[in-house]
């Protein structure tokens, strides 16, 4: 009988387990592949983190590279959540599917392909990217289109010869798209509502600005839920602002928002120039922000250098037929649903999502760790699950 199952050997996962393992408690963390799996197999060959480096801080284990304001790669944060495991002997079942989660008289009884555990406790820590989310009209493309979410796309070897059509301008579509172009490839990328923020300015990476303005610390409960479900900024994983204008005239071929598909033809909505003006508005106001926040503090810091402007507005393409743009390949950057299918326990809310506050949920002994907002805006991030995972250890320690 154990104390607590954590569900999931992610940034969450961990950094409980090392909390749990100071205060001597009796746990095990069940993973369905190896440690930082949704890193290792869900991220592209090219991906770097989009925090920089210095804001990778799990409990106990800051980072110790020599490049604080780079961005580490895909294969360097497998090995960042290898080595901390390793720092304290992270106690962890690998290659262990939770298939279900239930109550029993003892607390919980946790199902798995490899058998079943029973806890006293037991913390979700499967993040927030679940399932794909892919629009309906994948469902009516030829079956000659090859069709792969973000989460699948490895490089650009792994899909046919041909152009790519790229639905979504979240970081992973943009990313996604240089991706491809840098390998070659004619890429079209279909854009919806853009938030645009620098990379640097005046000195300081947009990271090091949010964590000066307190947005990092801002509160699920003074915050509104039109904040909450604002667009993530847009960024790179170097050091170079999203330039959507920029990667039209470098041969990124911008879209409207994708609207339909009809004998053989994919059709837009007329709303590319309104996406980019919104994401460069939302860019003027960080710089603005910014500026303020260095007047009102008198803060030391440089001046902006001008960069070169892009104004001229990319070829509207309202329609684009399949054959004759020789389109073989889509990747749908369209996000992801929430699967909790394997919680078999009244938890949720009319929406299907948890119910807690600050991860501590209404039933006795299960808690949830590493999603969107779970106490603050930096839940979820790399530089801010450890606060939650303290917070949830204390009422572990204390139930």
């Amino acid at each position: 009988m154990l104390n607590t199952i954590i569900i999931g050997a992610g940034q969450a996962g961990l950094s409980l387990s090392y909390y749990l393992t100071q205060k001597g408690i009796n746990h095990l963390i069940l993973e369905k592949g190896t440690v930082g799996e949704e890193w290792r197999s869900h991220r592209w060959d090219s991906f770097h983190l989009i925090t920089p480096n210095s804001f990778t801080r799990l409990p106990g284990f800051p980072y110790k590279g020599n490049n604080p304001d780079g961005f580490d790669t895909r294969d360097q944060m497998v090995k960042f959540f290898e080595d901390y495991s390793k720092s304290f002997n992270a106690p962890i079942n690998e290659n262990n599917l939770v298939t279900s989660v239930a109550r029993n008289k003892e607390g919980f009884l946790v199902t798995t392909n490899k058998g079943k555990f029973r806890a006293i406790n037991v913390v979700v820590a499967v993040g927030a990217f679940h399932k794909p989310l892919i629009p309906k009209v994948s469902k009516i493309l030829p079956k000659d289109i090859i069709q792969i979410h973000s989460s699948e796309y490895k490089n650009s070897k792994q899909l046919p010869k041909g152009v790519v059509l790229v639905v979504g301008g979240g970081n992973s579509g943009i990313q996604i798209a240089v991706d491809l172009k840098n390998a070659g490839r004619k890429v079209y990328l279909s854009l919806g509502k853009l938030r645009i923020v620098s990379r640097r300015y005046r000195g300081k990476d947009f990271m090091e600005w949010a964590e000066l303005m307190g947005v990092l610390d801002r509160t699920t409960e003074e915050t509104s839920e039109e904040i909450k479900n604002l667009n993530p900024p847009a960024l790179f994983g170097k050091n170079e602002t999203v330039n959507l204008r920029r990667l039209a005239q470098n041969g990124i071929q911008l879209l409207g928002h994708l609207e339909d598909f009809k004998k053989g033809i994919f059709i837009f909505a007329n709303n590319l120039p309104k996406n980019l003006e919104e994401g460069e508005v939302s860019l003027i106001n960080f710089k603005n922000t910014v500026d303020k926040l260095i007047q009102e503090k008198g803060m030391k810091a440089p001046k902006e250098k001008l960069e070169k402007a892009f104004k001229t507005n990319p070829k509207m393409i309202p329609k684009l037929g399949i054959k004759e743009n020789n389109i073989t390949s889509v990747i749908w950057a369209t996000g992801f649903q929430d699967d909790y299918s394997f919680l078999r326990i009244p938890v949720f809310n009319k929406n299907g999502v948890p119910v807690h506050k600050k991860g501590v949920s209404k039933i006795p002994g299960l808690y949830f760790i590493g999603l969107r907002w779970l106490s603050k805006y930096k839940s979820f991030l790399l530089c801010g699950v450890g606060e939650d995972a303290k917070y949830l250890a204390d009422r572990i320690a204390v139930r």
